[in-house]
């Protein structure tokens, strides 16, 4: 089952809030993905989907679990919050 940590913001999962509050989708993407692997606790690959800019984690481990991906976007979301 789904927990709430799996629902993205509003501002994260809405391009014209995000227009309204100044900030570009894809500068914000960059922006998460930068303090992501500057941190070191995650890291977080790119690619260009439909044109815009998106967040792309790749897992290898074997021994991942969905906590670790939770955990995650977990920081995922907090890194966008803190830079909006």
């Amino acid at each position: 089952m789904r927990d709430d940590r799996t629902r993205p913001a509003s501002l994260l999962e809405d391009p014209d809030e995000m227009r309204r509050s100044g900030y570009r989708v894809d500068d914000l993407n960059r922006g998460i993905q930068d303090r992501i692997v500057r941190s070191g606790f995650a890291m977080i690959a790119s690619t260009r989907l439909r044109g815009r800019f998106a967040l792309r984690l790749c897992v290898l481990n074997a021994l991942t679990t969905e906590d670790d991906v939770m955990r995650v976007l977990d920081r995922v979301l907090e890194a966008g919050r803190e830079l909006c």
